[in-house]
């Protein structure tokens, strides 16, 4: 899951690029509106997949309301994020 900018665009890349040279490949790519995450459409279709994880590339706030919107559509995937949304 990414917001819809230039910064989630990058981590995204990033992360094809890291899977490809381990072999793995994402089952899903979701994007939403940076300045209103709307997680209605895509944390059903993560939960469907059965995903093991998920890579938020995103705000702080965006991957909060992100875990909130996966663990209350029954998801209880591996949440993964960026450095910067390390929480303390």
């Amino acid at each position: 899951m990414h917001a819809d900018e230039s910064f989630g665009e990058d981590g995204v890349a990033g992360a094809q690029k890291g899977l490809t040279t381990v072999k793995l490949t994402a089952i899903a790519i979701e994007k939403f509106d940076r300045t209103q995450p709307d997680f209605s459409q895509i944390t059903p279709k993560i939960t469907k997949a059965e995903a093991q994880a998920v890579l938020i590339v995103a705000s702080s706030a965006a991957v909060v309301d992100a875990i909130k919107a996966l663990r209350v559509a029954s998801s209880y995937a591996q949440v993964v994020t960026l450095s910067n949304n390390a929480f303390g």
